[in-house]
């Protein structure tokens, strides 16, 4: 196998150059937003250990779901795409009511549909 011809294929072939764009992008973007909802684990008004829980179920649930709907279902990229849009607009409304705090339960709503979405994609 030859190195050299294979990555020279990979980045010359405008396909696989797209492919991997694509995919570099959309995994960057799944680990930013995992990171952001850690970033904001603890903003409901549970315990620390309450809360921990809560959002371990929420990363459960998303993998077990995910494993079964990627062993049955055919066409695996257009969910992937639409967890990866569970993530990123989970992630704007969070962003956006971060800002105020007079939307708690918004903010929770939406910590947790983000969560689940970057865990989907995993």
């Amino acid at each position: 196998m030859n190195v050299r011809k294979t990555m020279r294929e990979l980045l010359f072939n405008k396909k696989n150059f797209r492919n991997l764009a694509l995919c570099s992008f959309l995994w960057f973007a799944t680990i930013m937003q995992y990171e952001i909802t850690l970033n904001y684990s603890y903003t409901t008004s549970l315990s620390y250990y309450d809360d921990s829980y809560v959002h371990s179920l929420v990363e459960l649930t998303a993998y077990v779901s995910s494993l079964f709907v990627f062993l049955k279902l055919k066409n695996k990229r257009k969910i992937f795409m639409v967890s990866n849009m569970f993530s990123v607009i989970g992630g704007i409304v969070l962003i956006i009511t971060d800002a105020s705090d007079s939307l708690p339960l918004l903010n929770t709503i939406s910590l947790f549909i983000s969560k689940f979405g970057a865990s989907f994609s995993y």
